[in-house]
């Protein structure tokens, strides 16, 4: 709804400008490496196919919060 923030937000970076973006994130939000180095992100892919791939079985899944109706 407008107005409401983000439950979470998805960073994914590649670069090593990305890490001051991944260390600016709160607890809740998902930082993810694409690639495979040190980093500050929480999570790792390999390539940008597995990220796509992610991001689409998200948008197809109906993940709904803690105590929604259904």
């Amino acid at each position: 709804a407008e107005g409401n923030p983000p439950g979470f937000v998805f960073a994914a970076g590649d670069d090593q400008t990305d890490e001051s973006m991944f260390r600016e994130l709160g607890k809740s939000d998902w930082s993810v490496l694409i690639g495979n180095r040190p980093s500050a992100a929480a999570w790792r892919l390999d390539s940008p196919s597995e990220c796509r791939a992610l991001l689409a079985d998200l948008a197809s899944s109906r993940l709904l919060p803690q105590g929604a109706d259904n």
